[in-house]
């Protein structure tokens, strides 16, 4: 079976293998391992699994939120699994990060930071501190707006 995101995954980090194909290498609480599809294809597939399908997710945080680049994605309500992406999701070469699991993030160089998770692994990406905690505000934005829209008052249920 494919390898499906889950609440204990932290990152997706896009890498060449020695073919120089894209792959990812997946961080989850746990372990770190790589997967054959680019960051992209994970969440396409991971949310097809889960019952809903990237592009009109995508479309319908960009419309939610007013973003029109580095939109966070819901992979699953129900589970509450919110990514975000550091640059264009377009691209290859895109990390994501999962939300959730980020406990800080401090600046490591110019063009550098490194992220720590509640389980104190820490991954050093190629973005500034102000771009991650963009996007975790991104996220808490998107996570808020999709909370109002399904939160439905006055109903009562009956026994």
């Amino acid at each position: 079976m494919a390898y499906l995101i889950k609440p204990n995954t932290l990152a997706l980090l896009p890498t060449l293998d020695p073919s120089g194909c894209w792959i990812t290498q997946i961080y989850e609480e746990m372990r770190s391992f790589q997967d054959p599809r680019i960051p992209i294809n994970l969440l396409k597939d991971t949310m097809l699994h889960y019952g809903s399908e990237y592009d009109g997710v995508r479309k319908a945080a960009r419309l939610m939120t007013g973003y029109g680049n580095k939109i966070p994605i819901c992979i699953s309500p129900i589970l509450k699994l919110f990514m975000f992406p550091t640059r264009s999701s377009k691209t290859k070469s895109d990390i994501w990060l999962m939300e959730s699991q980020i406990a800080s993030v401090i600046t490591q160089g110019e063009n550098t930071s490194n992220v720590l998770f509640y389980n104190e692994i820490t991954i050093t990406v190629p973005c500034t501190k102000k771009e991650i905690e963009s996007g975790l505000r991104r996220v808490l934005k998107y996570r808020r707006k999709l909370m109002e829209r399904n939160h439905f008052k006055g109903i009562v249920e009956s026994s």
